[in-house]
């Protein structure tokens, strides 16, 4: 161990390529005219007091090339609200890029080291590094702001919608965090977060481009399906985040879709996003007049990213073929006179009303052409174009209102009695 005692300095670099630990006692002036680098593959160890920094004595550096990622970087007695700066390199093809960590503790005074990774995160869009905080006596209530920068050369082609990350030890996976408390400055290179809440013991933090999300939701009733015809509308909701290109929705076949109830329809819709996010977005969704079939079908918004490449979200909606009854009211009954050969023709029967769910193909009777004398029923049948039939009768009388004629009446005549 080198314990750095007060005003003491170094006039070359400080490089350290072993199991070395520099302790900088508090009050202690250090300075060197190349900045520190630990190197090798040890676990050397570089610890300042809080309060304590690396004099810039031309052409010095206040930063610490962070060689090795066995090595550490601590900074010790950091209290409420303080903020622990650790201004850190790494190397990166043959550069030297920064790659600077500030802790802003939220809760009581403790020591905070870091280790610094080159790496790259395979499945991401990211910058190459990976930042490993550990505070001593962490618990998982303790809460910091955390601030990140790095250099130009970690990012020659800008990454898009950066977030912050932090890897699940139990999962083994990476967890995006919330993007409500992220703040990111693409001119500085600087990502904030803000109230990270959590037990900071080895805990290792990434930045990479953000999980796009595409969201269909809604409760759709089940459509019946008239053939010809369009069908009553319903609606459904499309939420996309941290995309950067178009959301395709396609409407499922048999179906077509309108970002108004009043259309026009069509079989898909394209979005943009507005600030890398679209909607909430209603979308309208009706059965086609030209639709051949009815069954449970898929709607199905697509993004394709160019790095994530094809995410997509499915939304289900059923249709069924019309088994609803047509309605039909027959005409009132009636009551018509006979002819001379006691018999009607010609009857106005009157209309039946009928009505349908979807469409009526016909609305017929069985009338006679002639009918008898007394009452004969007459059924009224209504068909709609899923071939479903309903019917109701009516009562037609014919009574006889001609009186009888009576021919060949003997004459009169007169007898008398027999007395």
């Amino acid at each position: 161990m080198l314990t750095m005692l007060p005003i003491i300095g170094w006039s070359q670099s400080l490089i350290s390529t072993g199991d070395d630990t520099v302790y900088v006692l508090p009050g202690t002036a250090v300075s060197s005219v190349s900045g520190v680098a630990l190197n090798g593959t040890g676990n050397n160890y570089f610890s300042l007091s809080y309060g304590t920094d690396l004099y810039d004595v031309s052409p010095a550096s206040k930063r610490v090339l962070m060689g090795n990622p066995f090595a550490a970087y601590e900074v010790r007695n950091v209290g409420s609200t303080a903020i622990a700066n650790f201004y850190m390199d790494i190397n990166y093809l043959s550069q030297k890029p920064l790659a600077d960590l500030s802790i802003q503790n939220a809760n009581t005074t403790g020591n905070y080291k870091v280790n610094l990774k080159q790496v790259t995160h395979v499945g991401y869009n990211d910058i190459p590094v990976e930042w490993t905080i550990s505070r001593s006596g962490a618990n998982a209530l303790d809460m910091h702001n955390l601030i990140f920068k790095w250099g130009d050369e970690l990012e020659i082609t800008q990454i898009p919608v950066k977030r912050l990350y932090v890897y699940n030890d139990i999962s083994g996976l990476w967890e995006q965090l919330p993007t409500g408390n992220t703040m990111v400055d693409e001119i500085s290179n600087t990502l904030i977060y803000s109230g990270y809440q959590g037990d900071l013991t080895a805990k290792k933090f990434m930045i990479a481009q953000a999980d796009p999300v595409i969201d269909l939701t809604g409760s759709l009733d089940t459509l019946t399906w008239c053939a010809g015809y369009t069908s009553a509308i319903q609606s459904f909701l499309l939420e996309a985040n941290n995309i950067i290109d178009d959301v395709t929705v396609y409407a499922p076949s048999n179906f077509e879709i309108s970002l108004i109830p009043q259309g026009p329809f069509a079989d898909s819709l394209v979005l943009s996003p507005v600030a890398n996010n679209v909607g909430p977005v209603v979308i309208y969704i009706r059965i086609s007049a030209v639709a051949t079939a009815s069954g449970t079908f898929d709607i199905i918004a697509a993004y394709d990213d160019v790095f994530y490449s094809l995410l997509t979200d499915s939304l289900e909606i059923v249709s069924t073929d019309d088994l609803e009854l047509p309605t039909i009211t027959a005409p009132a009954d009636i009551t018509v006179a006979g002819d001379g050969n006691c018999e009607a023709t010609g009857v106005a029967l009157g209309s039946a009303v009928a009505d349908d769910n979807c469409e009526l193909a016909s609305v017929v009777n069985d009338a006679p052409a002639t009918f008898p004398l007394g009452a004969t029923t007459v059924t009224w049948t209504a068909t709609d174009a899923a071939g479903n039939m309903a019917t109701a009768t009516q009562l037609v009388t014919v009574v006889d209102t001609i009186s009888p004629v009576i021919s060949g009446v003997p004459a009169d005549i007169t007898v008398s009695n027999d007395l």
